[in-house]
Order: C-alpha cells, then sequence, then structure tokens
C-alpha cells in the first residue's frame, strides 16, 4: 500500500458550545481531516486552530497559532488579517460545511479566506478614466 500524495492538515477545535464542536469534528473527521483533541494538545500541535467568537475578548492568544479558522462576526477578517502571518479564515457560525472544509484549507495554505460578500473589490481604475 502506498502512503497518499498529499496529507490533509490537523485541525484543533477550540469552540465554546460542545456540540458545535462534536459538529466540526464530525465533519472534519468523515472529510479526512486528523483532528487534535485537547488532551494530545501538548504532544502534538495542530497546524490550523478552529476558534469561534467566544475567542473575540483574547484574540492576542491566537498570535502564535500557524493558521485559523474563526467562525462568527464579521470583524474575525479585520482582527485575523493584523494579527497573524500565517492563513486565516473568517467565516460566519452558519458556514456551510463546504466552506468550513475550504477554510481550513485556504488557511493551512497560508491563504486568506473570506466568503465573496465580505471581500471589498477595488474600483475599476477603467471606470474612472476619462474618455478621449
Amino acid at each position: 500500500m502506498t502512503a497518499p500524495l498529499t496529507l490533509l492538515p490537523s485541525v484543533r477545535i477550540a469552540v465554546g458550545s460542545a456540540v458545535m464542536a462534536a459538529g466540526l469534528a464530525a465533519l472534519l473527521s468523515s472529510a479526512g481531516f486528523p483532528v487534535v483533541q485537547e488532551a494530545q494538545e501538548q504532544e502534538a500541535e495542530a497546524d490550523v486552530l478552529l476558534v469561534d467568537d467566544a475567542w473575540l475578548t483574547d484574540s492576542g492568544a491566537l498570535a502564535d497559532a500557524p493558521a485559523v479558522v474563526a467562525l462568527g462576526s464579521p470583524t474575525w477578517a479585520a482582527r485575523l488579517s493584523e494579527l497573524l502571518t500565517g492563513g486565516w479564515a473568517a467565516l460566519p457560525a452558519d458556514a456551510t460545511p463546504a466552506e468550513v472544509l475550504a477554510g481550513v484549507l485556504g488557511a493551512a495554505a497560508g491563504l486568506a479566506v473570506l466568503l465573496p460578500g465580505q471581500v471589498g473589490l477595488p474600483d475599476d481604475p477603467d471606470e474612472d478614466a476619462e474618455g478621449p
């Protein structure tokens, strides 16, 4: 048997709700992501930390995380972009399973992941140019 060509990033779930944590763990595990439990935390650091709004009051504690996926408030986008040097994702609390999985993969790859409605696109420079 051969080893897989790519390994999925490991994820540590640190959300306030046990029900939400269980759902996220089930989603990630079923998709093949290794989920690092609290008891394993000191033995192996996860590639991605998945948090919720409970961390908003102590978001500075996330600065050393290699990558973060935050579920909840839209203010996460501004905070994470200033706080982290690695990848991050800011998703709503009701993000779909596909959005959560894309957020984890994108953050682990060093990307910033936002939903389309959260992205401010620059004005079209051709639109503002005066014609002859």
